[in-house]
């Protein structure tokens, strides 16, 4: 969380199934604006997002050693 730890606002999207899909071969910057466009949609007209200044996107799916798959500790998770 950049918020809490560095005061950073940041947005992340996780796009699975069929949305991952449509991005596949798009560039990050078509990505982010496609976030983005969805994000107005649904929000009021009167929120102001700023400017994104920065996108980053992993490209799970293109890798070969995951090939689109994913982990993560659930909640209530332990160190062991």
């Amino acid at each position: 969380n950049l918020w809490a730890e560095k005061g950073v606002p940041a947005l992340e999207a996780c796009l699975v199934g069929e949305a991952a899909e449509e991005c596949e071969g798009r560039t990050d910057e078509e990505i982010r604006d496609a976030v983005l466009d969805l994000m107005k949609l649904c929000m009021k007209p009167s929120v102001d997002f700023g400017e994104c200044t920065s996108v980053h996107v992993t490209r799970w799916e293109e890798d070969p050693f995951t090939l689109g798959a994913y982990s993560y500790l659930g909640v209530g998770v332990e160190e062991g």
